[in-house]
């Protein structure tokens, strides 16, 4: 049962964003929240320190990877078309597209890409111009990019996957990306202050990102992604338009883009996660009796959170333009979830069985670097850390197991990393092969570390 959301429990909230906004630097803020009582929304800040206007709930910000929900609700509205089909495979509407595997070329699919499954490693240079022929250019350099497993064997997060959606949608609609998501979604659902291009968005009041540089904060430049990110994660957008996106995916708005069983097949499990499971393509997490759907979105000096919770039709959006944003997230977050929604705190179970450290040890290369993570056994514990070239090892932090296969990294050189959660894969034969960390695959290389590294004497 969820409190009310009376003036003086939002008031509370205000009170308690502003001091949380203080403590990790985030210059300004505007929170939205849904209910069967109507929509509520709190700002608080400035938009940039340089040139500081007042947020209010029409400012625009970088809603970063919860763009690809609406790449997605865009796909299943391709499908309810007759015009696509998760199994539909993408080298059928792409045909030019090559990947190093050419078997994993062969077996993509639709739902591959939706569920960050097609195995192969993170392409990121988007650089490929502003014309319309961006999409199309990016997709030529996935030709080079390493494949770590075949398609469906495994969740690694993967932008680039979005950004060939984005050429899907094009083959299949005859448009750009951006003019059929702005004609088929954005339009229908009445979002009338979410845009892709920074023309659009000059001409409005927007938030532009900062980070932290030689203890200042700064303006992150450049503002947002190359055109080819689009459809990953180009989105500006307003937190009211947020809540109306939001209250579609909740069944609450009589638009006829999606049928409900659409909607709910997007929030459905679909591909395990770190104990989780992901939809097409929302995050899904068990609390309580609730399941919680979400997506965050992290730009260079922004964050943002879109939360659902269909059996208490709910919803909550955090918008932050600072790199302290995730931090501030947690804790508006939490706050929430247990002031507003009165959800049980997260359970965790004491992992008390024996850990064989030298299943995990070992090298995990990053593919297309000169870089690795190395975990190495010293004093009972299990280090990790990051190698550089031929640069000595830099301790990173240890793992703590909660699971078999599952740990958290504890006793961080960075505290920002405190809590992040690493997973081992295992191969048919049982033998760990990858390590998933930032939501990625790493493969664990055949040779493993050697010696003690010089930098770890005892970290504790």
């Amino acid at each position: 049962m969820t409190s009310p959301l009376t003036s003086s429990l939002l008031a509370e909230f205000q009170q308690f964003m502003e001091a949380c906004m203080l403590e990790h630097h985030v210059p300004g803020v505007a929170v939205g929240l849904l209910s069967p009582e109507g929509r509520r929304t709190l700002t608080s800040g400035v938009t940039s320190l340089e040139n500081p206007l007042p947020v209010t709930d029409h400012t625009l910000f970088l809603l970063g990877s919860i763009g690809k929900t609406y790449t997605a609700t865009l796909v299943m509205y391709l499908i309810e078309q007759g015009r696509l089909t998760l199994e539909t495979r993408v080298i059928d509407i792409v045909p030019e597209l090559c990947l190093a595997d050419r078997q994993a070329a062969q077996e993509l699919t639709v739902q591959h890409l939706l569920t960050h499954s097609g195995g192969w490693w993170e392409q990121t240079d988007e650089q490929t111009g502003d014309g319309d022929d961006a999409l199309a250019r990016f997709i030529e350099k996935l030709a080079d990019v390493p494949q770590i497993f075949q398609p469906g064997q495994h969740f690694s997060y993967s932008n680039s996957g979005f950004n060939l959606l984005g050429r899907v949608i094009e083959k299949v609609t005859g448009q750009t990306y951006e003019t059929a998501m702005t004609s088929l979604v954005l339009e229908p659902l009445g979002l009338s202050e979410t845009f892709f291009f920074p023309v659009e968005v000059m001409t409005r009041r927007f938030a532009v990102g900062h980070e932290e540089q030689g203890g200042e904060w700064r303006v992150v430049r450049p503002w947002t992604l190359p055109r080819a990110g689009n459809a990953s994660g180009g989105l500006s957008s307003s937190v009211q338009d947020v809540l109306t996106y939001a209250a579609f995916h909740l069944g609450q708005t009589s638009s006829a883009l999606l049928a409900d069983g659409a909607r709910q097949q997007m929030q459905s499990p679909h591909i395990a996660v770190n104990g989780n499971a992901h939809g097409l393509p929302w995050h899904l997490q068990q609390r309580g009796d609730v399941t919680i759907v979400s997506h965050n979105g992290g730009m260079p000096g922004q964050y943002a959170v879109l939360w659902l919770i269909p059996e208490l039709e709910v919803a909550g959006v955090i918008l932050t333009n600072s790199d302290g944003g995730p931090a501030l997230h947690d804790e508006l977050t939490g706050w929430l979830y247990h002031h507003w929604l009165n959800l049980p705190p997260q359970q965790t179970k004491p992992f008390t069985e024996m850990v064989h450290f030298a299943d995990y040890s070992g090298v995990y290369r990053i593919p297309n670097t000169s870089d690795a993570y190395t975990i190495i056994e010293e004093n009972s514990r299990l280090n990790l850390s990051l190698k550089s070239g031929d640069e000595p090892p830099v301790f990173l932090c240890q793992l703590n197991f909660t699971a078999e296969d599952a740990a958290l990294a504890v006793n961080c050189v960075d505290p920002r990393s405190t809590g992040l959660p690493h997973r081992f894969l295992r191969g048919e034969t049982g033998t760990v092969e990858f390590m998933r960390v930032f939501g990625r695959v790493i493969p664990r290389a055949k040779t493993q570390p050697t010696g003690v590294l010089s930098s770890l004497h005892d970290p504790v």
